[in-house]
């Protein structure tokens, strides 16, 4: 006697490409945001986002960074919701091969990357990642919305407007945090206080001070204090850091500054050469830069720097902080914005 048909279990089929449906949205989702943050930092003032250590301006200044003119944060964002919103409205087809060229795209970006630029956009990896999940998933599962609902639907799209405006608002608000004490430790009465913390070994540091040095000629009422703070993953950013150190305690902490911004080599043994031109009393200066207390210093200024922003050059114009590398009319606002301390 043939068993009852209802002491069958439901058969599987339909499940895993049900969850696969929902990975492929859930991936267009985190793309779209990875991308809406790098679009974020694109508009603000300065980068609002990318990590300390990370290599986001490397990647989105370079070449590569605006395909056919266009910046790719700017493609990423419409790419990641066009696939999505195909896929919700039934444009099953056209969203896979959308997601099948966009997978192709993202794993030549982090090729290029790795390869080409030799940084690394941690914002990127999370857009083309997801690109490449996308594209694997449009090849050999069904990406449509067969039996789910408008309601369903209208969440998928609410998740990807909160995750692209939401960025956005943050930069656009453009709330400034209070400054850490390490900061507001350096005010004096009745002047703006300007504090940088910087990396001599880093490229977006040199721009900044570049743009910041005029703006301190001259200006008598500026208070100007700069913190070095030697990244790890920069070679020769702890000896360059030790050497204006030692230089400041000579009074030539300025001068050895635009020595060291300069200079093509930064090695501890180049830093000495650039201490001995600049007059420095080299006793002295050894002493400083083989103290363990200088490190120590050193340390502590990348500890706190790291939670005060997302990535050096740190900035403050009073309370007005621009990190990463700022643009002139986000340095000339802070300056007209600036009271000095006291008043």
């Amino acid at each position: 006697m043939p068993p009852d048909s209802t002491d069958q279990p439901a058969p599987p089929a339909r499940a895993l490409p049900g969850r696969a449906a929902v990975a492929f949205r859930l991936l267009a989702v985190v793309g779209l945001g990875a991308s809406a943050l790098s679009l974020a930092d694109a508009v603000a003032d300065a980068p609002a986002f990318c990590g300390f250590d990370g290599g986001c301006d490397r990647v989105t200044d370079s070449a590569y960074g605006r395909p056919l003119g266009v910046p790719l944060p700017v493609v990423g964002v419409v790419g990641f919701a066009a696939v999505l919103g195909l896929a919700l409205v039934g444009c099953e087809r056209t969203a896979r091969i959308l997601a099948i060229v966009g997978g192709v795209a993202g794993l030549g970006l982090i090729v290029v990357q790795l390869a080409v630029i030799g940084h690394v956009c941690p914002l990127c990896l999370v857009a083309d990642g997801c690109g490449i999940g996308l594209g694997a998933l449009a090849l050999v599962r069904p990406v449509g919305v067969e039996g789910v609902s408008w309601l369903a639907r209208g969440g998928w799209l609410a998740a990807a407007a909160g995750v692209v405006f939401l960025p956005l608002a943050a930069v656009l608000v453009d709330i400034d945090p209070p400054p850490p004490p390490q900061v507001t430790a350096h005010w004096v009465e009745g002047r703006v206080t300007v504090v940088e913390v910087t990396d001599f070994d880093c490229d977006h540091c040199r721009r900044a001070d570049e743009l910041l040095r005029p703006r301190l000629r001259d200006r008598a009422d500026i208070h100007f204090v700069r913190l070095p703070a030697p990244m790890p993953k920069h070679a020769n950013a702890r000896p360059a850091a030790r050497a204006f150190l030692a230089a400041q305690a000579e009074g030539k902490g300025e001068e050895m500054a635009a020595a060291l911004f300069a200079a093509e080599d930064r090695s501890a043994e180049e830093c000495r050469q650039i201490a001995a031109r600049l007059g420095l009393d080299l006793a002295a200066y050894d002493k400083v830069v083989a103290d363990p207390a200088t490190d120590a210093g050193l340390d502590a200024t990348v500890a706190w720097a790291k939670t005060a922003g997302p990535g050096l050059p740190l900035v403050w114009v009073q309370g007005r902080l621009l990190s990463g590398s700022p643009k002139s009319a986000a340095l000339d606002a802070a300056f007209r914005r600036a009271r000095p301390f006291g008043r």
